[in-house]
């Protein structure tokens, strides 16, 4: 009988064996770049609804180009750009699904 290895999931589901630049989310660099973004653009959501929010965790430091984990891209913070939790899981998330669909 094979033996199965089990694998820890993230909250979405996905295997950081599968997909190691997941966990660059938790490293303190990653974490000070992130504060670094927010303060750059006075916690204000940069996707025109100018919303201003002082609870870091109603923000998304955003990679403005998908990262695909190329590590340039991923730590250019030329990439990122704040925008609220809400921003970025609605018309953020609807233009990257978009886009893969895209021929």
């Amino acid at each position: 009988m094979p033996v199965r290895v089990a694998f820890r999931r993230d909250e979405q589901g996905h295997s950081p064996q599968a997909e190691p630049w997941r966990g660059w989310y938790n490293l303190k660099r990653w974490k000070d770049l992130r504060l670094r973004v927010f303060e750059r653009d006075l916690f204000t959501c940069q996707c025109g609804c100018a919303r201003i929010e002082c609870d870091t965790s109603d923000l998304v430091c955003d990679h403005i180009e998908p990262h695909r984990g190329d590590p340039a891209l991923f730590w250019s913070e030329a990439n990122l750009q704040t925008l609220t939790k809400a921003c970025h899981d609605g018309w953020k998330q609807r233009l990257e699904r978009q886009r893969r669909l895209a021929p």
